[in-house]
């Protein structure tokens, strides 16, 4: 069973149903998952059982051959109830055992690693010990017997519940119920004991087997990968693991992860409305999570800066004022919209336009405040005194000088000059 890996690091709440922060859209699940998903949204299954959750899990989920394997699966089932079923009331250890040695007599064949899902069971009896132990809480719970699932790194196994003391069952090995214990074995010349050994853990995740049958998802995606088209494959499955398990902090984490890294991957190709439609579904899941706050502000930037490209200062502007106005507090917004104003009133200010440049740059300074503007604006008034005085409208520089002096009132210079056109008029 290969390990998990977090992709994000988040902050996330639960909501009281799936299906209020997370929808799948047509292309996502078929007709029989779309119906399955809609039972258990409410935490409880009316329609479908747990068996068709396995199969669901497993990918089996087409419905022309759902049914197929559904059938085998309860035959399963109904052979393990008639075998052992008479033996209801009995001891729950004696039960517990015969029910791991049903299994690997009648189903469980060869152990395969990567043989996690259903259909490698009903169909050659391959199994890991994720399936296996799906399987054995499935069979045991109908038994009448209180088995739940354990999950430690890169492992999972069963674990009966009893007054008398707890039992881990190894379900991978016919004679794991128990393990540290001797098992004596009757051959038919001699006599055999086994001897299946207790492995500690240091960490064991208690779950139930619900909550198995959602690792599935979990355990089928590779995590190597880092192209958009993996986390697209990926999000798909977060989701539907999430439905099973919810408190499940692998597929919460990850289903923030990947709108995470899809808007990103979006703004980076200049796909603005597939990054919206992302950021827009990570908020909705994890509201109080600031990566999709932050990617919101890129979104908006990166639409600014193609529109600044192109010499569209006013667009670009305009493009911000969203992000200003949805995140008053953070400063990128501002700081990025002074700069616009700044770079489009120098492209007056640079061909000595500098009555245009103080449109700008008083606009600019009036949305913004930003003291890089009261500087240009310093600058272009001065200008524009000094071409007045230059050609004799000396009143007209006056009033220049007043103006730049209505932003910076102790500048020198603009006093100066201020005082000489006062001396000449």
């Amino acid at each position: 069973m290969k390990s998990f890996i977090l992709l994000f690091a988040a902050v996330f709440a639960l909501a009281a149903k799936p299906s209020d922060t997370v929808r799948f859209s047509k292309s996502e699940v078929t007709e029989i998952e779309a119906s399955f998903f809609a039972d258990i949204d409410d935490g409880t299954l009316s329609k479908y059982t747990l068996y068709d959750a396995f199969l669901i899990a497993s990918e089996i989920c087409d419905t022309s051959i759902f049914p197929g394997y559904q059938k085998k699966l309860m035959d399963i089932r109904a052979k393990a109830i008639q075998e052992l079923g008479p033996s209801r009331g009995e001891d729950p250890y004696v039960l517990g055992k015969k029910l791991l040695f049903w299994m690997h007599d009648n189903v469980l064949k060869k152990y395969q690693a990567t043989a996690t899902v259903a259909y490698t069971i009903i169909d050659s009896g391959e199994y890991n010990c994720l399936s296996a132990s799906i399987l054995y809480g499935l069979l045991a719970t109908d038994l009448g017997l209180t088995v739940v699932g354990v999950m430690v790194p890169d492992h999972a196994f069963c674990m009966l519940k009893d007054t008398r003391g707890d039992k881990d069952i190894e379900t991978t090995a016919r004679y794991g119920f128990d393990p540290g214990t001797k098992e004596i074995e009757q051959l038919k010349n001699e006599t055999r004991y086994i001897y299946v050994p207790k492995n500690s853990y240091a960490s064991r995740d208690i779950v139930s087997i619900q909550q198995l049958i959602a690792a599935l998802y979990g355990n089928r995606i590779s995590l190597l990968q880092r192209s958009t088209s993996a986390y697209d494959k990926d999000l798909p499955k977060y989701k539907k693991g999430y439905y099973l398990d919810p408190q499940s902090k692998l597929f919460s984490e990850n289903i923030i992860g990947c709108y995470n890294n899809l808007a990103l991957f979006a703004i980076q190709k200049n796909e603005f409305d597939d990054a919206l439609s992302y950021i827009k579904q990570g908020k909705a899941f994890a509201p109080a999570n600031p990566s999709f706050k932050d990617l919101a502000i890129q979104r908006y930037d990166a639409m600014a800066k193609i529109a600044a490209k192109t010499n569209d200062y006013k667009t670009a502007i305009e493009l911000l004022r969203p992000a200003r106005t949805e995140y008053p507090e953070e400063s990128l917004p501002r700081q990025n919209t002074a700069y616009y104003y700044t770079t489009w009133g120098r492209t007056y200010f640079i061909t000595k336009d500098y009555k245009k440049a103080v449109v700008i740059f008083e606009a600019g300074f009036k949305d913004v405040a930003d003291p890089v503007l009261v500087k240009n604006l310093r600058a272009s008034y001065y200008n524009l005194a000094v071409e007045a005085y230059n050609k004799g409208r000396f009143d007209e520089a006056i009033r220049y000088c007043d103006a730049g002096l209505s932003y910076v009132p102790s500048d020198a210079e603009l006093l100066k000059l201020k005082q000489y056109a006062k001396q000449k008029r």
